[in-house]
């Protein structure tokens, strides 16, 4: 289930279930191509497509990954392998997209592939003492955003573990994250308000090979338990900021490790031809959540993100980003307001057209509509 195939002329990949990012974009870059990949290129393919696919260099140019797909064999509840497309099986190829392990399991998936050979990226990083500048220039460049312009804002604090050095824990730096696919010229343009909001501490934004896109955001490599919690939040306004940085901004307060903020919209938002059941189409900014360790170390976090949420209140948009609902959000309720009443009602449908007997039960489960 290691196989990946390139189809130049249709511009399009076929992958087995066990294939990561990285080996998608090997394939892919010596023809110009590019997929709508994830942050990291050691998660896999078919995992993060399933639960909608928020591509942080090319989504708000393109859109969600999960829109992007044109088959799937599935094995179902009953045995059977079924090969799923918007002809042959149409509720289960609209379903899976968004139910992820719910209705079956995936072993191959076919996506489309983008004329993508470079990218101006990379990451601006900002003392956590200057949270007002740089969010509420952060704000201003993601209102008049092009959608060929995708970032990201994160709020990083080195927690107390063995992996990081002693002298770090609690130190907060802000990190904005780009992906732009125009001239080098017009993406200095873009992010000149930005860097003159505040010291960089660093500026690795430049000119690059798409095939070095895990150096915008380098997310680790090694194995490393955590929790997460997400939310979608609406346009960043003055209340929105002060609210953040008072909450994130500065020394540490019991804050988890890493708050980011995800730019959506683009064309990620409103409807798709070719649409499934995942992919927040309303709000402006996927927020996460993150705590590293175990289930001992970040219990603490979870009284501080519930109360974080309670805080956000007023500017929280209905659903939540699939791929960023952890272990602390597996109930029914919170796996439910994941998605549009409709939305659900019509998976728990296909759900008992599929999968009867609730055989696919672990995870974030959506049971049968009786």
């Amino acid at each position: 289930m290691t196989g990946v195939t390139i189809d130049t002329t249709l511009a399009r990949a076929r992958v087995g279930a066990g294939v990561r990012w990285q080996q998608v974009i090997e394939a892919a870059a010596p023809h110009g191509l590019a997929p709508l990949n994830g942050s990291s290129p050691t998660v896999g393919v078919v995992g993060y497509t399933l639960g909608g696919g928020l591509s942080p260099t090319l989504g708000r140019a393109f859109g969600w990954a999960s829109d992007h797909v044109t088959a799937l064999d599935v094995v179902t509840a009953n045995g059977a392998l079924r090969h799923a497309t918007v002809a042959t099986e149409p509720e289960l190829f609209w379903g899976i997209r968004g139910a992820r392990e719910n209705l079956g399991i995936v072993t191959a998936m076919e996506f489309d592939l983008f004329p993508v050979s470079r990218l101006y990226g990379g990451s601006l990083a900002f003392s956590g003492k200057h949270a007002e500048a740089v969010l509420s220039a952060y704000a201003r460049l993601t209102a008049l955003a092009p959608d060929e312009l995708t970032t990201s804002i994160a709020f990083l604090r080195s927690p107390d573990l063995p992996a990081f050095p002693a002298s770090l824990p609690g130190t907060c730096t802000i990190h904005v994250r780009v992906s732009w696919l125009g001239t080098a010229a017009e993406g200095d343009a873009l992010l000149r308000p930005l860097r003159e909001a505040a010291p960089t501490l660093a500026d690795t934004v430049a000119d690059m090979p798409y095939s070095a896109f895990a150096s915008i955001h380098a997310d680790p490599v090694d194995a490393l338990p955590f929790a997460e919690r997400t939310v979608t939040l609406a346009a960043l306004e003055p209340r929105l900021i002060q609210r953040l940085v008072e909450d994130l901004g500065g020394e540490s307060d019991g804050a988890p490790a890493i708050v980011g903020l995800r730019h959506l919209g683009g064309a990620m938002a409103g409807p798709s031809i070719n649409a499934g059941a995942a992919g927040l189409r309303d709000g402006e900014f996927a927020l996460w959540v993150i705590a590293l360790g175990d289930e001992s170390t970040t219990a603490s976090a979870r009284p501080w993100t519930d109360a974080f949420f309670g805080r956000l209140g007023p500017w929280l948009v209905p659903g939540r980003l699939l791929n960023f609902m952890g272990r602390d959000d597996v109930g029914e309720e919170a796996v439910r307001a994941a998605y549009p009443p409709a939305t659900y009602r019509r998976m728990q449908e296909a759900k008992a057209a599929y999968d009867p007997g609730n055989l696919f039960r672990l995870g974030h489960t959506i049971p049968p509509h009786p």
